[in-house]
């Protein structure tokens, strides 16, 4: 396949020419061509969002590769956390992460043995100016038999390599737990990118070396968990929560080590507060609500009560208008009486899911109320009735 043609075609105007937006055309006018058009189509509307800068520069993608990308957001704050001369990806993929570093490293070598998707990246990077990341054809198992050193190798192993996808480092491809130790013969640094749906003490069991684990959520919603080895480390695994917001504002949290635990166990109070997913997803509550002064509702709770108001809190906040015991009859009679038709619904360790909470009770979703139902330290049924704190 001659993807050569598409340096100098002109994507955006077959974008919106909706014309030619019909499969038996495209296959006619281009060819072999046509399977990788058609791609743009179905993705252009998602990328405008997930990787704006890309789609701006008409940069083009395909679908595996994309749904397992860094988001444009991600892999900036990811690149700001390390630096250097050299960087070894040994699983390229559409390449957004070896942009990213680009900015902070001299260069970047990108490896991936999907011929036609390098070529594709290779266009992508001279859409995007960028000259110090080199995509070459090779396979990752083969490319560390040679010998030379890296400050730093990244990894975000294809977890869509078989018909079901994985989670686990040693499930994907390539399987980190197999060549670790020749990747420490070329860097003392690994970084490893995993899914979202990882067991971090899962990790911490089976990857040695493990000097900081990062859980990264966007817009509150955990993207990736993020390991970095050292092959040296001795010290404690460091676990570390950053959100990141649209407005690329960035909220770290990252507790001391040996940070001691006290908090109280209280289902009352002015406000109400939710963390991060990225901190919840860290295992870091309690640290967070301890810190802040914050009471957990529960001992395994994840919402948090206080009378003091946390000004630069690491999630979501608000200001509790009503709490009290839970009963189907007493809610009904409670959203009647205020008029509630429309709310946001949140359970958490409650034996029923939100879906089946809006259904029972009529309610349509979205709008300034949110209705939080839980169970307390004394296995009682809590409803909690807050709005947003604005500031």
């Amino acid at each position: 396949m001659d993807l050569n043609k598409l340096r100098n075609f002109d994507l955006q105007s077959f974008l919106n020419d909706d014309e030619k937006h019909n499969i038996f055309r495209l296959k006619k006018e281009y060819g072999n061509l046509s399977p990788i058009l058609a791609d743009q189509l179905t993705i252009y509307k998602q990328a405008a969002t997930k990787l704006p800068l890309f789609a701006e520069k008409y940069c083009y993608f395909n679908k595996k590769s994309f749904e397992q990308s860094s988001s444009e957001r991600a892999a900036q704050y990811k690149a700001t956390l390390f630096s250097g001369n050299s960087v070894l990806d040994l699983t390229g993929g559409l390449g957004v992460d070896d942009w990213a570093f680009a900015k902070t490293f001299k260069k970047v070598i990108s490896i991936d043995k999907e011929s036609s998707l390098n070529e594709l990246v290779r266009i992508n990077f001279e859409k995007l100016g960028i000259t110090n990341a080199e995509r070459l054809n090779a396979d990752a198992y083969e490319f560390i038999k040679t010998d030379a050193s890296y400050d730093l190798i990244y990894i975000d192993a294809d977890r869509r390599s078989s018909a079901k996808k994985a989670v686990t480092p040693e499930n994907s491809e390539p399987n980190v737990l197999r060549i670790l130790p020749r990747l420490f013969e070329l860097s003392a640094n690994i970084l490893i990118k995993l899914s979202p749906l990882i067991d971090i003490t899962y990790l911490i069991k089976i990857l040695p070396g493990i000097k900081d684990i990062q859980v990264v959520s966007v817009d509150n919603e955990v993207k990736e968990v993020l390991v970095l080895l050292h092959k040296d480390q001795q010290d404690k695994t460091r676990i570390h929560a950053a959100e990141l917001s649209g407005n690329e504002t960035v909220k770290l949290f990252s507790p001391a080590a040996g940070t001691k635990i006290k908090i109280d166990v209280s289902d009352t109070g002015k406000y109400f507060y939710e963390p991060a997913a990225s901190i919840i997803k860290a295992g870091l509550v309690n640290e967070y609500a301890a810190i802040n002064g914050l009471n957990t509702i529960s001992k395994n709770s994840v919402f948090l009560t206080g009378n003091v108001e946390i000004k630069d809190f690491i999630g979501r906040q608000f200001i509790i208008i009503t709490q009290m015991q839970f009963g189907k009859s007493l809610l009904k009679k409670y959203l009647k009486e205020f008029n509630i038709v429309k709310a946001n619904v949140s359970c958490r360790i409650f034996p029923v899911k939100e879906e089946e909470i809006k259904k029972s009770f009529g309610l349509n979703d979205g709008g300034d109320e949110y209705l939080f139902l839980t169970t307390g330290s004394e296995k009682q049924k809590i409803f909690f009735h807050c709005r947003k704190l604005i500031h």
